[in-house]
């Protein structure tokens, strides 16, 4: 689940038979549909952007209980201080707890909250379809931004470094069969179909002219606001109404997690070199809106057809 973020992407390595056998087309597929799974979060002539994958995990249950058990941990020596007579032993006693919770507090920093909080709200994957490149946007601490020919990708359908329920679209940079980067377009998917449709929809958008697209819209917001932050956690959860009501208590506490994530963080900025290279045209035909949250103009279509109902 948290492959290629808290987990390290394995490079520097051959690509496996599976991955081989996992290889995307680069020819259209006439059965599969171009859809864009909920990851698109701009579009215009000139590129497509998409969220990548940690987008929708942020704050989750990978940061939620590392923070709870962060923010507890200190508790842990005072209530042994006072609830012990106070003498020498007991004081030793404490000290030694309280430096096996530093300890224990930086290392749940270092490994895990540090890649959250106070990094950037989102990582977007450009595809530019004039320049025939792909911008990857990533922290200095990950390799920085990194920029490939479009036909130097390897792209294949990806499979979790340890949940290989959890699938992705994924790209190597190669030197020869040797992986020496690696960077995933999209969410998580449990559906292989997902990423397929997915990887068509770019495949198009850098080889065929846009209408092969069909209609498209921007869905994702990556605002860092709480309703945005309701409106995934609610998604993650299966919807939050009926039986799903029933998962409040823990979802609220992850939609607060989330909020304090993105909001401790700040919007990725492309360098001058890369904005100038995807400069969209003012009267761009194709350049599509951003919702305020997600789903907005889904939401709007719904109000609208309500409103004209007799």
């Amino acid at each position: 689940m948290y492959s290629g973020w808290i987990v390290k992407w394995p490079i520097n390595r051959k690509l496996t038979p599976q991955e081989k056998a996992d290889a995307l087309p680069r020819a259209r597929q006439p059965d599969t549909a171009p859809d864009e799974q909920g990851a698109l979060i701009g579009f215009n002539s000139t590129y497509a952007e998409f969220a990548d994958r940690r987008f929708i995990l942020r704050g989750w249950i990978g940061t939620f209980v590392p923070l709870i058990l962060f923010i507890s941990m200190p508790v842990l020596p005072i209530i042994f201080l006072i609830s012990l007579p106070l003498d020498i032993e007991n004081v030793i006693g404490t000290a030694i707890i309280g430096i096996a919770v530093i300890i224990g507090m930086l290392l749940f920093w270092h490994l895990i909250l540090s890649k959250d909080f106070f990094t950037h709200t989102y990582y977007p994957i450009r595809f530019n379809r004039k320049t025939r490149q792909i911008y990857v946007y990533r922290e200095k601490r990950d390799g920085g931004i990194v920029t490939i020919p479009w036909e130097k990708g390897f792209f294949h359908t990806g499979h979790g470094l340890r949940d290989k329920q959890f699938l992705d679209l994924r790209c190597h940079v190669l030197e020869g069969d040797v992986v020496r980067d690696t960077f995933v377009t999209g969410m998580l998917y449990r559906r292989k179909e997902a990423v397929q449709q997915l990887w068509e929809f770019i495949r198009r958008y850098m080889d065929e002219d846009i209408e092969s697209l069909g209609t498209v819209e921007v869905w994702t917001s990556t605002a860092p606001t709480w309703k945005n932050c309701e409106i995934m956690v609610g998604v993650l959860f299966g919807g939050l109404f009926g039986l799903g009501a029933l998962l409040w208590p823990l979802a609220l506490p992850i939609m607060l997690t989330r909020w304090l994530v993105l909001k401790s963080c700040k919007p990725p900025v492309w360098p001058p070199e890369i904005e100038a290279a995807c400069r969209i045209d003012p009267d761009d035909p194709h350049h599509l809106p951003e919702p305020a949250y997600i789903g907005q103009f889904a939401v709007e279509r719904e109000r609208a057809k309500a409103k004209q109902a007799p």
